[in-house]
């Protein structure tokens, strides 16, 4: 049996309610990290810890220009080699990526844990007026 109008809108309340619940969780939970990541930022040992994965970043750089030159070559025609060559290009790249989004982290959770804290005020404030 299908439920009527109300039983239907009463649901989708209850839904709503638990959504808003939920989100206003991740954005306190985000609020916090913000306040972490700028005490991280104040450590030493963060900046020592940065400073390597600066130079692993640069090593990945520089082993990125080589492969990407090896796979121009002219003379490399194995499509064998060319493949096992892209596919050390894409690992190096992917890891030059994950280097930068731990370089980027504090920087990101700061800047959401910012947003986070604006849509939690005007989601109050949109609370106070229903």
């Amino acid at each position: 049996m299908l439920p009527d109008a109300q039983e239907h809108f009463q649901s989708l309340k209850q839904q709503q309610a638990t959504d808003i619940t939920a989100k206003r969780r991740q954005f306190t939970i985000l609020a916090q990290a913000e306040v972490l990541a700028e005490h991280m930022t104040q450590v030493r040992e963060w900046d020592l810890f940065l400073s390597y994965i600066a130079a692993a970043q640069e090593e990945c750089a520089k082993e990125i220009d080589k492969l990407r030159a090896k796979i121009s070559d002219p003379m490399v025609v194995d499509h064998d080699e060319v493949m096992r060559l892209k596919v050390l290009l894409e690992g190096w790249i992917q890891r030059q990526n994950a280097f930068q989004a731990v370089i980027s982290l504090p920087k990101d959770l700061m800047e959401m844990g910012r947003e986070a804290k604006s849509l939690a005020e005007r989601m109050a404030e949109m609370e106070k007026t229903d």
